[in-house]
């Protein structure tokens, strides 16, 4: 059974996931990206295997904030919350 709360709002295929050096996924950092964090702020390029592959996210994550501030929905609902954790 998969309860509403491991669902996603939605799916999105990409080219590439960030990694470490040591070939770790970088989850909280793109999802800090996401939910608008400066790039310089939330991870070291440095220690990564791939930083090419952040312009997509950070166009993307632009993109997604622009148009939350449009109106639509952000990637910051969740079942609890409305959008941006405000209460409902």
């Amino acid at each position: 059974m998969i309860f509403g709360r491991f669902v996603p709002n939605a799916i999105f295929q990409v080219a590439e996931i960030p990694r470490t050096l040591s070939g770790k996924k970088q989850e909280l950092p793109i999802k800090k990206l996401l939910l608008g964090q400066p790039l310089e702020k939330v991870v070291n390029k440095d220690a990564m295997a791939n930083p090419g592959c952040l312009d997509w996210y950070v166009a993307f994550a632009q993109k997604r904030l622009a148009g939350h501030r449009r109106g639509r929905r952000c990637l910051r609902t969740d079942a609890a919350r409305g959008c941006c954790g405000a209460t409902r």
